[in-house]
């Protein structure tokens, strides 16, 4: 009978031996997945962000490009603004000239509107 009681506890200490190995095997099995699926998330993250970086950079140099054409051609239009001035300014130059030299040389004294008022009450 002992033999037998000793048979059966070896066998199941087999049994429980094969299944420690069964669970131990299911737990790195286990452990291997989550970290290979971590790895592969991780992957796709950096992917993600490295469209994204890439998008923002050429968002970035668009609107720069876009700033230095407006740039260009707000300085462009200044430029025209100032020679159509200065083309205007040169053809009336003499006219204007003339004008000026006329107000001072052509003087017509009359007295100020307030004084020829406050004159006109005291008399």
């Amino acid at each position: 009978m002992a033999a037998q009681n000793s048979a059966g506890i070896r066998a199941l200490l087999e049994v429980e031996q094969e299944a420690q190995r069964i669970v131990t095997a299911a737990r790195d099995r286990r452990a291997r997945e989550l970290k290979k699926a971590r790895d592969e998330a991780k992957a796709q993250i950096d992917e993600y962000q490295r469209e994204k970086d890439l998008k923002l950079k050429k968002l970035i140099a668009d609107g720069e490009e876009s700033h230095q054409r407006d740039q260009q051609e707000a300085e462009s239009k200044i430029q025209e603004d100032i020679e159509r001035i200065r083309s205007i300014g040169n053809e009336k130059m003499d006219i204007l000239a003339d004008e000026l030299i006329d107000a001072v040389l052509k003087v017509d004294p009359q007295p100020h509107k307030n004084a020829a008022s406050s004159a006109a009450r005291s008399a």
